[in-house]
């Protein structure tokens, strides 16, 4: 929803001539479809209709918010999905309806989203909830069996991105991608179907070997061709850098703070996220040592304003430090 018709005109260009899949990030809120209605008249997916977008090339990224007739006509034109569990619930952004994605014939693949809206990156993690997840909201706990599950993390993958007559399962003439598990530990102990265990008791560090087109990647639960003391220091050497920055200090300033006062939900941060043309705004109830932001009471309205970001706030004079200041800079904001 932050893309223009005709940017979304030159990517299908693009992509029609190079030969190559797009990929977006489509309905994962209510808040982006009721933005694209209020500014443009449409939905997001009528405007990837519009531009001749919605085939079978198309990866849509989360698909929570979807019509009946959205998802049959997904499933006509062959468009995949990735279905990011954890980051939905993360976000708060919805849940997927994943069983009438798939009743509907839609391929069905599982993602993670970012770093930064999941944490984990975690696929046996993605399957559990995913499974969890379906049978929760349908009602039925017989949708997204185990082997659907497994089914999405491997062959859905796969057939997303065109290459299931490549990769995706085992079969000769495909390549040699092989995980083991080790499922002789207590927490999947006893089996009796290995792929209901994989999928609901496994976790991600009971895998010790993975091949990679036949190069042995992970041996005996050690990277094999990664020097991980030097991954350790080179992600200790990235977070100093950040943390000079700012931007973490400034991230965890507007983290909730248990109090004894009467305001609901025990102060948490009350924030409305508007991601529609650049634009952020954020209401908090919180209070901080170098910064207060409120909806009522004293203090100076201030606005920090980028042609990408809008924050507006109270402002306590305490805030007006160079550190603070030090801070916006760093996040690309002027003073207005």
């Amino acid at each position: 929803f932050a893309l223009s018709d005709e940017s979304f005109a030159a990517i299908r260009v693009l992509a029609d001539q190079l030969d190559v899949r797009v990929q977006i990030h489509l309905h994962e809120s209510a808040t982006e479809v009721e933005i694209s209605l209020r500014d443009t008249g449409k939905r997001p997916f009528e405007r990837l209709c519009d531009a001749g977008l919605v085939n079978a090339s198309l990866l849509a990224v989360h698909a929570v918010h979807m019509t009946e007739d959205e998802i049959a006509r997904f499933a006509e034109a062959g468009v995949s999905i990735a279905h990011c569990p954890n980051s939905n619930l993360k976000l708060a952004s919805g849940i997927a309806p994943i069983s009438d994605h798939r009743r509907a014939g839609v391929n069905v693949a599982l993602g993670t989203d970012g770093a930064a809206s999941n944490n984990m990156l975690d696929l046996f993690s993605e399957m559990r909830t995913a499974a969890l997840l379906a049978k929760a909201t349908s009602g039925d706990a017989s949708v997204v069996t185990a082997t659907e599950a497994l089914h999405m993390a491997t062959m859905g993958g796969a057939r997303a991105l065109g290459l299931e007559h490549r990769i995706g399962s085992i079969e000769a003439d495909k390549h040699a991608d092989l995980t083991c598990v080790d499922l002789n530990r207590l927490n999947s102990q006893p089996v009796y179907d290995v792929v209901s265990q994989l999928v609901y008791a496994a976790r991600s560090d009971q895998v010790t070997d993975v091949w990679v087109a036949g190069r042995h990647q992970l041996d005996n639960g050690r990277f094999a061709h990664i020097n991980t003391d030097d991954l350790l220091a080179r992600g200790n050497e990235w977070r100093e850098r950040i943390m000079a920055t700012g931007e973490i200090q400034w991230a965890q300033q507007l983290q909730p703070r248990p109090t004894k006062t009467s305001i609901p939900q025990n102060c948490r941060s009350l924030i409305r996220w508007h991601r529609a043309r650049g634009i952020w705004k954020a209401n908090f109830v919180h209070c901080t040592r170098s910064m207060r932001f409120a909806s009522t009471g004293s203090g100076s309205t201030r606005s920090w304003t980028d042609p990408r970001l809008s924050i507006s706030a109270a402002e306590s004079a305490s805030s007006r430090s160079p550190w603070r200041r030090r801070t916006l800079m760093s996040r690309g904001l002027t003073w207005r």
